[in-house]
C-alpha cells in the first residue's frame, strides 16, 4: 500500500470512530490517527482528495491505472519489465477499448483517445509509489553477477512468492529449455590402445550441421513431446522416413536450424498449451525458462497471460544452477546420443542424416528422460522440495541469508474493492434495502463509491485484456509466410509439423506417385498393344505400305485476260 493509500485509510478510520462513538470528538478522533484536524472535518463534509478532484483531467481513471500497475508488477516479477513506451501502449489500448457500462449511460459523447505524452509516465509513477522506473541491466553487465548468493536468494523468494500467489502444484510446474546437437558428433569415450601411444583418434561421420531442440520436462516426472528444428526452407521427404517415430512429435524448419520467435510460439501454442491442460480452469501453470529471444517475444507472453499459465523468467547466466534440464537431464542425453553416433560408426551404417538422427535421438531420449532423473533434476535446483540451499551451498561465496516467506522483494497489491458481478449486485441489493436512502450518510456514500469503483475496475480490466489481444492479433499477423518453390522433394512448406502430419503428407505424395505410375504404365501398355497390331497387320499382307509424302501445292497465280484476237 502506497502513502496516498495509507493515509486515506487512516482518514476512513477517523471519520468511522467518530461516527461510531458520540463521546468522541473530532479533534479526538484526529488525533487518534495523528491526522490534522481540518483534513478530517474537510473529508467528512465531502471533500475529495487532490487526485480525485483531478480525475477528469487523467487519460485513465484510478480504476484503470490501479490495472496498468498490478499489470506491470506482475511482468516485472515474471522477468519481462514493461519499457515506457509500451506503457503509452497500453494506456492509449485501454483508451480506444474503454468499455461503458450502465453507470456511463449518461455519457453522451465518449472522447477520444489520446497517445500519453513524453512525460505522462511521469506523472502516473507518482500517483503510483509502488512503481519506479529504472535502467534494466544489459547481459554482459549481469554477468558479474552470475554466483551472487543474493542474486540466487531473491530469485528463489520471488518463486515462492509466485508459487503461493497462485497456488502452482508440483504437477503444474514445467521447465523448458533448448538443446543444440551437431548429427555426426561422437561422444568422447575411453579406449584401449598399444602401450606405446600417447593419443588416439577415433573415426566419426563429422556432420556437424545442427539440430536444436525444445524439451520441457514437469515436476511431477513427466515430459512433454520434443520439438525438434531442422535447418531447411522446406520439410523434405526424406526426413520422415523413420515409422516409430511417435506421432506427437513436432518438427519445425529455420534456415540455420536455430529456435527463432515465430517457433517458439508456436511450441507454446500448439504443444504446451493443449499438452498441459488442466482439469479446473482456475489452475495455473508455472513455465521456468531463461530470457532466450525466442522466449520474450510479445506473442509468446500474450498467450501465456491468456491462458494462465506464470512464465518465470531464470535470471542470467544462472541456468547451470537453476534450470533442472541444464543441471540433470541434457548431459547425459548428449552422453547416450554420442554413444549411439560412435556405435553407428563403427558398425559402418553411414553417415548421420535427419531421418536417422530422429531414430538415435528418441533411442537416446527413452534412456534419459525417467521419472527419477527428472525428479532429482528438480530437487537439485532446490524447487521441489523448496530448499534453496541446494543452490546456494555450491556457490562460489558461502555467505548468505536464509529465506523466509518474508523475504519478498515486490509484493502485488490486491484491490479492496469487489471486482466481480456478484460483489456489484451484493452492493446493489444493500442499497436498495437500505432504510436511509432518502437521507444518505456517510456509510451508504462509501457503498456507492465501492460500487462505482469495482464497476470502473472490471470495465478497465476488459479494456486491458482487449488491447493485449490486439496485440497478439497484430503479431500472429505478421508471422512469416513462405512460398512453395516446386522442388519434387517438398514435402511441406508449412514451419510447423507433427509427425503423425507428416506421415499423413507422405502417404498422401506416395499415393500420387503410384497413380502417376500405373497412369504411365497403362499409356506405354496401350502404345506397346498398338505397336504390336500395327506389325501383325503388315506381316499378314507381306506388303508395308510406305507413306507417301503429301503432295505439294502449286503456288496460286493469277492470270489476267489478254486481249481478244478479234
Amino acid at each position: 500500500m502506497d502513502n496516498v493509500q495509507h493515509h486515506e485509510c487512516l482518514l476512513q478510520q477517523a471519520i468511522a470512530v467518530f461516527e461510531a462513538d458520540e463521546n468522541i470528538s473530532m479533534s479526538e478522533a484526529a488525533k487518534m490517527f495523528n491526522l490534522p484536524r481540518s483534513t478530517v472535518a474537510h473529508r467528512y463534509a465531502g471533500r475529495v482528495t487532490r487526485g480525485t478532484s483531478h480525475a477528469s483531467q487523467q487519460l485513465l481513471s484510478q480504476a484503470e491505472e490501479n490495472v496498468v500497475e498490478n499489470h506491470a508488477i506482475q511482468m516485472a516479477q515474471w522477468g519481462f519489465p514493461l519499457k515506457i513506451s509500451m506503457l503509452r501502449d497500453l494506456a492509449y489500448g485501454i483508451q480506444k477499448h474503454r468499455v461503458y457500462g450502465a453507470l456511463h449511460d449518461a455519457v453522451s459523447q465518449i472522447p477520444q483517445p489520446q497517445y500519453p505524452g513524453k512525460r505522462w509516465h511521469l506523472r502516473f509513477l507518482e500517483r503510483h509509489s509502488n512503481l519506479k522506473a529504472l535502467y534494466s541491466r544489459t547481459l554482459d553487465q549481469a554477468r558479474a553477477f552470475t554466483n551472487n548468493p543474493k542474486l540466487i536468494e531473491e530469485f528463489f523468494a520471488l518463486y515462492q512468492s509466485v508459487v503461493k500467489e497462485y497456488n502452482i502444484q508440483p504437477w503444474n510446474t514445467y521447465n523448458m529449455d533448448e538443446k543444440g546437437v551437431q548429427l555426426g558428433v561422437a561422444a568422447s569415450a575411453r579406449v584401449i590402445v598399444p602401450a606405446r601411444c600417447k593419443s588416439q583418434f577415433a573415426n566419426q561421420d563429422g556432420n556437424c550441421e545442427n539440430v536444436t531442440i525444445l524439451e520441457c520436462i514437469c515436476a511431477d516426472g513427466t515430459v512433454l513431446p520434443p520439438f525438434l528444428i531442422f535447418k531447411g526452407k522446406h520439410h523434405q521427404y526424406g526426413w520422415h522416413n523413420n515409422d516409430t517415430t511417435p506421432s506427437n512429435w513436432f518438427f519445425g524448419i529455420s534456415p540455420k536450424g536455430w529456435s527463432d520467435e515465430e517457433l517458439g510460439f508456436e511450441w507454446l501454442r500448439q504443444l504446451f498449451s493443449p499438452s498441459t491442460t488442466v482439469s479446473n480452469p482456475n489452475e495455473y501453470r508455472l513455465l521456468l525458462l531463461d530470457g532466450h529471444s525466442s522466449h520474450i517475444s510479445p506473442q509468446f507472453i500474450y498467450h501465456a497471460i491468456d491462458h494462465k499459465i506464470v512464465v518465470l523468467c531464470l535470471p542470467p547466466h544462472s541456468t547451470h544452477w537453476l534450470q533442472p534440464l541444464d543441471v540433470g537431464i541434457f548431459s547425459p542425453l548428449q552422453h547416450y546420443y554420442g554413444q549411439l553416433v560412435d556405435d553407428s560408426g563403427r558398425m559402418g551404417l553411414g553417415a548421420i542424416n535427419k531421418s536417422k538422427f530422429v531414430a538415435l535421438y528418441q533411442t537416446a531420449r527413452d534412456k534419459t528422460f525417467t521419472p527419477e532423473l527428472i525428479g532429482s533434476a528438480f530437487s537439485a535446483t532446490g524447487y521441489i522440495p523448496f530448499d534453496p540451499s541446494r543452490v546456494l551451498n555450491k556457490l562460489p561465496v558461502s555467505e548468505h541469508s536464509e529465506i523466509t516467506d518474508s523475504t519478498l522483494t515486490i509484493q502485488v497489491q490486491r484491490p479492496s474493492t469487489p471486482d466481480s458481478l456478484p460483489a456489484i449486485q451484493n452492493h446493489l441489493s444493500e442499497i436498495l434495502q437500505d432504510p436511509s436512502l432518502q437521507d444518505i450518510t456517510t456509510p451508504t456514500k462509501n457503498r456507492i463509491l465501492q460500487l462505482v469503483r469495482s464497476a470502473e475496475n472490471a470495465f478497465a480490466q476488459q479494456a486491458l485484456q482487449l488491447e493485449i489481444n490486439s496485440k497478439l492479433r497484430a503479431a500472429a499477423a505478421m508471422s512469416t509466410k513462405h512460398k512453395k518453390d516446386g522442388s519434387k522433394r517438398v514435402l511441406s512448406v508449412a514451419r510447423v509439423l507433427t509427425a503423425k502430419e507428416a506421415q499423413i503428407l507422405k502417404a498422401k505424395r506416395d499415393l500420387d506417385e503410384e497413380k502417376k505410375i500405373a497412369a504411365a504404365e497403362k499409356r506405354k501398355a496401350a502404345a506397346e498393344k498398338k505397336k504390336a497390331t500395327l506389325a501383325s497387320a503388315s506381316n499378314t499382307s507381306g506388303v508395308v505400305k510406305k507413306r507417301q509424302p503429301p503432295k505439294k501445292r502449286s503456288p496460286l497465280i493469277s492470270v489476267m485476260p489478254g486481249p481478244s484476237s478479234e
